[in-house]
């Protein structure tokens, strides 16, 4: 599974979470995706991003949860949602 995180260069909020978001995807082991929205026009529109920060999990089938702004939510849904077998083969 991969986790996309929309930012920009101006949200500070962004800037604040992603040290979080990182650390959240090193122990549910996801593979992070920064997208800074000027950089990534494309997948912007792909994804009908319109808030920051918009966090996306995907897995083969395509996007499987969306998260705007604050991360608790997304630890929250993590942690009941993903294979607790997957975890624990996660790299501490």
């Amino acid at each position: 599974m991969e986790l996309y995180y929309f930012t920009s260069t101006t949200c500070k909020a962004c800037h604040s979470f992603e040290p979080i978001v990182k650390d959240l995807c090193n122990k549910f082991n996801l593979k992070f995706k920064h997208l800074d929205i000027m950089d990534n026009v494309k997948e912007v529109c792909m994804y009908g991003v319109l808030s920051l920060p918009t966090t996306i999990i995907l897995d083969s089938t395509g996007e499987r949860k969306r998260f705007i702004g604050k991360t608790s939510e997304l630890q929250k849904w993590l942690s009941e949602n993903l294979d607790p077998l997957a975890r624990s083969h996660c790299p501490t």
